[in-house]
């Protein structure tokens, strides 16, 4: 099975099957001075899959603001999490999860 293995600080985050968490939007903070920031959102929304070949070396929450990359289903997606995607959640984009079921059904079957 594929790992993949990205470090932030001292903690590495593994990505077991492969696909990271994304999401569409970042959020945008100003302070007192006018001075902006972007965050993750407080309404996350739908949750995508990136394959972590796409990305490159990870090390922290990335966040695209002019170039989006493109998740598994097709979505442009700003904000790449150090999370691994899980098929389990709730909020999981539904094509993605097609996706990453069958990437996994096929890593397992050829070991």
């Amino acid at each position: 099975m594929a790992v993949a293995v990205s470090t932030v600080g001292d903690m590495e985050h593994v990505s077991p099957r492969g696909h990271l968490k994304a999401l569409e939007s970042f959020q945008v903070r100003g302070d007192a001075l006018g001075f902006r920031d972007v965050a993750i959102p407080k309404e996350r929304g739908v949750v995508h899959a990136m394959y972590t070949s796409d990305i490159g070396t990870h090390d922290g929450t990335r966040f695209r603001r002019y170039d989006p990359l493109t998740a598994v289903c097709g979505q442009p997606v700003r904000v790449i999490l150090t999370e691994a995607f899980d098929p389990g959640d709730t909020d999981c984009c539904p094509t993605c999860l097609v996706y990453v079921t069958e990437f996994r059904r096929v890593q397992r079957r050829n070991g």
